[in-house]
């Protein structure tokens, strides 16, 4: 028979948690799957696909409960990154007063 604890089962939730939220994140505003045409559930599994794969090749998670209040402000931190992970806006722009080709970051 096979013997969880409950400290088992809270890292491998965390551990698969986290990447799948942060992937989710970033699939729910990417521009290919952010459209009406792509309806959330595929985006749902196609995160949770991702984030089986993903999961064992990440480092092992903080030993914090995912359902503590520091779970609940890593969960908002991965959320996060994953919607800025696909800004579309650019870091490079032209200086408005300069005639060359020379960029401002």
């Amino acid at each position: 028979m096979i013997t969880l604890t409950s400290n088992q089962l809270a890292l491998w939730l965390a551990q698969l948690f986290w990447p799948f939220v942060r992937i989710g994140a970033c699939l729910m505003v990417a521009p290919a799957f952010a459209t009406q045409s792509v309806p959330p559930q595929i985006r749902i599994v196609l995160a949770g696909a991702i984030a089986l794969l993903v999961a064992p090749l990440a480092p092992a998670p903080a030993q914090v409960t995912p359902f503590s209040f520091a779970g609940a402000m890593i969960t908002l931190q991965q959320l996060v990154i994953g919607a800025r992970s696909t800004s579309t806006r650019s870091t490079a722009r032209r200086h408005p007063r300069s005639a060359s080709s020379t960029w401002c970051w």
